[in-house]
């Protein structure tokens, strides 16, 4: 019998075993050593814990086959070197993956704080579809290399310098992109005409440094939700989001802003077909 999904909890307890100890031959038994191996045909592996011990290269990076996957990447030691190490294999790992749709990757320090996250390039990776990723990404250049038939990103602790707008400007099959905590690190987004033609949910949550959006008439033109969370620099909803209030938006969120903004604050009023919910605990 072949085993083709695998749900684990992203514990410590749902690692796979060392190679170096044997825990009753169940590294041995677990990866597909051979080809008649019962995990060779895996599709399905999501919550895998990964440290130091865990054998990824020549182990876990023999499985090809799979569609979707979810990496929990923690140090379990204060010495960095060897946890560096395993989150490069787990990149070289991914990049091979061209079945992969589903792609879930955290990257953790030994206290649990986001840290981070190795990735190569997965221009590749024709048939991903779905991308969440935590961690500091070692290098921006990569977000214009992910590949167009992502439909789904989201990007949590990723410490960005530049306007991620304009580095995934590209992926224009995109339709969910969120900006999660500390995903920017920049003050200013721009979004042009025509850009992301198919997003349908935008998402800016706790971005401590995000002060000012401009929106260019025609873009976001299919934008129908909007969710802007504690973004406590961010005072006026950009003019150019009356374009697609006026056409597309079903519903705009403000949670936890700051209480003066809003959207007659740029003499945009309030649309008839538009849902505008403000929740704030803000100070």
């Amino acid at each position: 019998m072949e085993l083709r999904h695998l749900f684990l909890s992203e514990t410590f307890h749902s690692r796979f075993p060392s190679q170096q100890k044997d825990h009753f031959s169940c590294i041995r038994f677990l990866l597909p050593q051979r080809r008649d191996n019962f995990l060779y045909d895996l599709q399905t592996l999501w919550g895998l814990f990964v440290d130091e011990e865990t054998p990824v290269k020549d182990g876990l990076d023999t499985l090809v086959n799979i569609t979707k996957l979810g990496l929990a990447c923690q140090s379990m030691s204060l010495e960095p070197v060897a946890m560096i190490t395993q989150l490069e294999a787990v990149a070289d790992w991914i990049a091979k993956l061209e079945h992969l749709q589903s792609l879930r990757l955290k990257s953790r320090d030994e206290k649990g704080k986001p840290w981070i996250l190795h990735l190569k390039s997965i221009e590749n990776n024709v048939n991903l579809i779905d991308m969440y990723l935590l961690g500091r990404l070692s290098s921006s250049s990569i977000l214009p290399q992910f590949p167009k038939s992502l439909v789904e990103l989201t990007l949590s602790h990723s410490s960005l310098e530049e306007d991620p707008m304009q580095l995934l400007k590209e992926l224009s099959n995109l339709r969910i992109l969120s900006l999660l905590a500390d995903s920017y690190m920049g003050k200013t987004m721009f979004c042009q005409s025509k850009i992301f033609p198919l997003l349908h949910v935008l998402k800016f949550w706790k971005l401590q440094h995000f002060e000012e959006w401009i929106i260019e008439p025609g873009g976001l033109p299919c934008l129908r939700q909007l969710e802007i969370r504690s973004c406590p620099h961010l005072k006026m909803v950009p003019y150019g989001l009356k374009h697609v209030i006026d056409n597309t938006l079903l519903e705009l969120k403000l949670t936890d802003m700051p209480t003066d903004i809003n959207v007659e604050a740029c003499n945009i009023p309030r649309p008839p077909n538009c849902q505008v919910v403000v929740k704030t605990n803000f100070q």
